[in-house]
């Protein structure tokens, strides 16, 4: 099962699958996907058509296009 922190904004067409978790006040914008295992950080915001491959660790203030 997938973990969302607060205020967490997943737009049109996000994917997010198993175990993925996502922190407080993140943006995932249109058509990208956060796969398996993986770790979004606080504040972060992850662009149009991203791809988070499994098991991959994103740290907090970023922006990943």
């Amino acid at each position: 099962m997938a973990q969302l922190g607060k205020n967490v904004l997943l737009m049109a067409g996000v994917v997010v699958t198993a175990n993925a978790v996502i922190g407080h006040h993140v943006c995932v914008l249109p058509n990208s996907v956060i796969h398996h295992d993986s770790s979004i950080g606080d504040y972060t915001l992850i662009g149009t058509n991203v791809l988070i491959a499994g098991n991959v660790t994103v740290g907090a203030n970023c922006y990943i296009a």
